[in-house]
């Protein structure tokens, strides 16, 4: 509903200011219009009334509002100001017409009397600008239509501009710039009819020659027959017209109810007088409603309302405006627009193309179509179970919840309004292959190598769905459709088959096409025996430079190495192949390995040692430098080597003796014996084992050969007896090895000859001696000489003073002689504590008492 009321006349004097969203109600347009939309003033004269007038007023106006082309009449004037200020001058009359086109005259601002010419240099109008007390005071004046005073003008504008046409108020139109600045301005105008109030346009458009809102005010008039005056302070476009009150309300069905497309709606104006109530309806008063087109609206005398009824054919907000005119009985003449609300009551429409109906279905996905009469808003689909959206109504790749086989879709779109369109379909889904399960094998994973066994491979194939169209195997790669079947059992055969990991995939597919596969299967045929290995070379025995020749044999072969020092060390034998040498010197322990690809393994050993080198002879004895007596000897050596021991020559001098060719042991010692002449010989071995590698103890040892004894004869003394005490040994002798010599004096200890040189002193007994010499030579001869010889000499005493538990010579015999038989002598002897003294006689040689006489005291 909407209600509009006096307070707010239209741009025509009679239309509100809502008007200005109708651009046929605006100024400018109403008049372009006009004679479709005619409207009489209140005396009812049309335009012939206005038209007399107007011809009145353009006749004073001639050059100025006939003028097509703006070219403005200059009019000579002193110039005072730099304020350019634009007064148009308006006159229009109140004859339900507008003249459009009014050109703009500008003319000179300058002080004193001056007049406006026309084409036919006639006197069109007057002004006169004259300085007042607070600014410049101006006054134009057209005889019979109106004049302007305009007091305290500020600024002293140098150029007006005028401009005349015609409207649809009961006075002309007079309209001054608004940024002119001055005290007051008193306005006459011409009336051609009723007028009690002073409208003035808010907005107005001097090129257009419109109003976007007249608005009616409360300044004072003062009106006679012909003219009415009134006072402004500012300027704008004003007019006089009629100002009964009264009030417009307008309301349509889409206020209390829902209305939907193509349902019948009406439309109600409630034009009234505002103070009483009371309807205004009468001669020459009318509504009308307009949806872009003015209609009639129809006069209900039962109900008091101005009525009309029409359908919408879509819907939507739609503006209607509603125009009373009620100026005939001097009301005004109100205008006011309202909206009418249309439901959309048309479901969208939803067109499924996939899935089709009734169809078997490979595919996923829903493509489809929505529309509305407005706007589609939400998509959605259900399988029965729940809603799903389709985001921004879009087709879709996949559908949620899908089942295979039987499905019935329902897709849904709804518009903004809420109105709900829908389509279903039934389709049966079968996008899976054949169900491949219980998959065998026999024999079962991992199966024994035989070189004859039979496999077969198992597999249970359904389609629940349809049946299956065929089945085949990708064996190790390769495709093969040699597959015979019991019911849903189906079995593929294989005999033969290496020692390997073989791999197997299961595929079948249905008459649509749907291809299941399973997961890539694994078949182990392995190899539990391990591999044959055997060392031909090298033996248990003893090589020079030896290569490893050697046998394996296995199903499966992987890989073969050998080790020399029991598996620290490995080395790896490529392709298995055989070596061309092999070993370290010395002792070798071979271990051979094999395995084959499922990991057994197999090792072979043997015991062998890789002679390079000759044997090692250490010689015994004889030592080196060393003396032998005989001329037959042994020689000891012993022979060192990891092989054994061939033969061994005994070397003397650089020349073969002999050879041992037989029971030489290495390692222990072993002799050769041979007859050497005296001399000094050099000797060593050498050996050879049975490889044929030779060792020779460079270092040979020296024997010297010595078989003579010694010649030895004893110079001094001789067989003869002597009475010197003074003797000196002197010998001679015949050796050329000599080595040392000795001698030995009445049997008694041997002394040793310092370099067997004569003239060695000896001491011998009174009476008979004896003296021996010896003299041996390197080699351990010894050769000897004796001498018995009598030394004489005359005995003595001596005198001794005996003490207790003494001995000694007690006194001298006199005159000894060497022939004496008897010797005297005395012997004292005395004992201060008078024991027993007993007294000996020895002979001088013999200092024994015990073979000494004992003598009497």
């Amino acid at each position: 509903m909407k209600t509009e009321s006096f307070e707010k006349p239209s741009a025509r004097g009679q239309l509100n200011r809502y008007e200005k969203k109708l651009e046929t109600f605006s100024m400018l347009g109403y008049a372009r219009h006009m004679e479709i939309l005619w409207i009489s003033n209140v005396h009812g004269k049309g335009c012939a009334f206005s038209n007399v007038l107007s011809e009145r007023f353009f006749s004073a106006f001639p050059s100025i509002f006939r003028k097509k082309e703006k070219k403005p009449i200059l009019i000579k004037s002193f110039s005072k100001s730099s304020i350019f200020i634009i007064i148009i001058l308006m006159l229009v009359l109140l004859s339900g017409c507008i003249e459009t086109g009014h050109p703009i005259v500008e003319i000179d601002v300058k002080y004193g009397k001056h007049k406006i010419y026309g084409e036919n240099n006639n006197v069109v109008a007057t002004y006169e600008i004259k300085k007042g007390k607070n600014g410049d005071d101006v006054e134009i004046y057209a005889e019979n239509y109106g004049h302007v005073k305009i007091n305290g003008m500020k600024g002293n504008p140098k150029k007006m501009h005028v401009q005349a046409g015609l409207a649809d108020f009961n006075t002309p139109i007079i309209a001054v710039n608004e940024s002119v600045t001055f005290e007051k301005a008193e306005i006459t105008l011409m009336k051609t009819g009723f007028v009690n109030k002073i409208f003035y346009c808010s907005g107005w458009n001097m090129e257009q020659f419109s109003c976007s809102e007249w608005v009616k005010t409360n300044l004072s008039l003062v009106a006679n027959s012909t003219h009415i005056v009134f006072t402004v302070d500012h300027f704008t476009a004003y007019a006089g017209g009629v100002g009964y009150e009264s009030n417009l309300t307008v309301w349509d069905d889409s206020d209390e109810k829902a209305v939907g497309e193509n349902q019948n709606v009406y439309f109600y104006a409630n034009f009234t007088n505002a103070t009483s109530g009371k309807p205004i309806n009468g001669t020459g008063v009318n509504c009308s409603i307009a949806f872009g087109e003015q209609k009639e609206m129809r006069w209900n005398a039962t109900s008091l309302l101005h009525e009309y009824n029409t359908s919408f054919s879509a819907p939507g907000t739609f503006s209607w405006n509603v125009t009373c005119n009620g100026t005939s009985l001097g009301y005004d003449f109100l205008n006011t627009t309202d909206t009418v609300l249309i439901l959309d009551t048309t479901n969208p429409v939803v067109n499924i193309q996939l899935p089709l109906n009734a169809t078997n279905m490979t595919t996923q996905g829903i493509n489809f179509t929505a529309t509305d009469n407005v706007a589609v808003d939400k998509c959605w689909y259900s399988l029965g179970a729940g809603n799903t959206s389709l985001s921004n109504c879009a087709n879709i790749s996949s559908i949620t919840g899908e089942q295979q086989g039987f499905n019935r879709l329902r897709v849904y779109a709804n518009d903004t309004t809420g109105n709900i369109g829908m389509n279903e379909i039934n389709y049966t889904l079968d996008s899976k292959g054949p169900v491949i399960k219980d998959l065998t094998e026999m024999p079962t994973d991992p199966a024994e190598y035989l070189a004859s066994q039979f496999y077969e491979f198992n597999a249970t194939i359904t389609d629940a769905q349809r049946a299956v169209s065929s089945v085949w195997i990708e064996w190790n790669g390769t495709n093969y459709t040699s597959i015979y079947n019991t019911g849903s059992i189906y079995s593929f055969n294989r005999s033969n088959l290496p020692i390997a990991s073989h791999s197997y995939k299961w595929y079948a597919n249905d008459s649509l096409g749907n291809v299941n596969v399973t997961a890539l299967q694994t078949y182990i045929v392995r190899d539990t025996t391990p591999p044959f290995v055997a060392i031909q070379l090298p033996q248990n025995r003893s090589y020079t430079n030896m290569t490893m020749n050697f046998t394996a044999v296995d199903q499966a072969f992987g890989v073969c190495w050998y080790s020399l020092n029991r598996g620290t060390t490995n080395t790896s034998l490529p392709s298995c192949s055989n070596l061309s040498s092999i070993g370290t010197e010395g002792f070798n322990e071979l271990w051979l390995w094999a395995n084959d690809t499922t990991g057994n393994e197999n090792v072979a050993k043997i015991n062998f040692t890789k002679d390079l080198t000759g044997p090692f002879i250490l010689l015994g004895n004889p030592a080196n430098n060393s003396w032998s007596a005989s001329s037959s000897n042994t020689f000891y050596y012993t022979p060192y080597d990891n092989s054994t021991i061939a033969n061994c020559t005994l070397v003397i001098d650089s020349a073969y003796n002999q050879s041992n060719a037989s029971a030489v042991s290495k390692g222990t010692a072993n002799t050769m014996a041979a007859g050497l002449a005296d001399g000094t010989h050099l000797w060593t071995v050498n050996c050879t084992d049975e490889l044929g590698n030779q060792g020779t103890n460079t270092t040979a040892k020296t024997i010297n050969i010595d078989t003579i004894t010694p010649v030895v004869q004893i110079v001094y003394p001789q067989n003869a007896t002597y009475t010197t005490t003074s003797l000196h040994l002197n010998f001679t002798f015949t050796e050329q090895n000599r080595d040392s010599c000795w001698y030995s004096l009445n049997n008694g200890a041997n002394t040793t000859i310092t370099g067997c040189a004569n003239g060695t002193a000896i001491t011998a007994m009174h009476g008979h001696n004896n003296i021996t010499l010896w003299m041996n030579d390197s080699a351990g001869n010894t050769g000897s000489g004796s001498v018995f010889f009598v030394q004489n000499n005359a005995p003595g005493i001596v005198n001794q003073n005996a003490t207790s538990g003494a001995t000694g010579v007690i006194s001298n015999a006199t005159n000894p002689t060497n022939n004496n038989t008897f010797v005297r002598f005395t012997a004292e002897y005395s004992d201060a504590d008078s024991d027993n003294a007993t007294v000996y006689i020895c002979k001088q040689d013999d200092g024994n008492r015990y073979g000494c006489g004992q003598m009497e005291q």
